[in-house]
């Protein structure tokens, strides 16, 4: 009977190691989901309510603009690039100089751009000049900003358009950067084949 309580004694300090030791289970860190992106082609956008066409991305669509809070838009050729594969929109915004000044458009512009600062790390400005008579300037909003690109285009005499990407989601600047790498390679594409009518 004496030798009995030896093996009990032992079986319940091996029970009580066992239990104080640190659980093996590691959480593992946040990810964000794989993105695929679509092969690029593109496509020509020719209509006859506006005075520019440009070739856009064939996984893409373009909707004219319809209602402008709330009412008609100044112009038929406001136009929307649907970046459907990721819930992204160019917003276009075209305007006849004949009916505007230059100075007035471009101080709009800057004001639309830098409220943005805010929620901005940094915005960086880039000229903008193409071989078909269209120059401009271009905003890079880096941070968590709503926008990350903003720009104009003009040929300083009878066409002013305004440009400003958007992602339809929660600014978070680490899961959509590479996203917004992609779409950026697709604005300068919009931009470098826009032409005027």
């Amino acid at each position: 009977m004496q030798d009995r309580p030896i093996p009990l004694i032992m079986f319940a300090t091996i029970l009580f190691i066992m239990g104080c030791s640190e659980p093996s289970y590691t959480p593992k860190p946040k990810g964000y989901p794989r993105i695929v992106f679509p092969e690029r082609s593109y496509q020509v956008y020719n209509n006859e309510v506006c005075p520019i066409y440009f070739e856009y991305p064939t996984y893409a669509e373009v909707l004219q603009d319809t209602i402008y809070f709330n009412e008609e838009p100044e112009y038929p050729c406001w136009l929307n690039v649907n970046f459907t594969p990721f819930n992204a929109t160019l917003h276009l915004s075209y305007k006849d100089l004949k009916d505007y000044k230059l100075e007035e458009l471009l101080e709009d512009m800057h004001k639309l751009t830098y409220k943005h600062s805010s929620k901005a790390d940094y915005i960086e400005d880039q000229k903008i000049e193409t071989e078909n008579n269209v120059s401009g300037l271009m905003f890079d909003v880096g941070g968590n900003a709503a926008s990350s690109t903003q720009f104009y285009l003009t040929d300083n005499e009878n066409h002013f358009i305004r440009g400003a990407l958007y992602i339809n989601t929660t600014p978070n600047l680490d899961s959509l950067s590479p996203i917004i790498d992609f779409l950026q390679q697709d604005v300068n594409y919009i931009i470098n084949s826009m032409k005027w009518r």
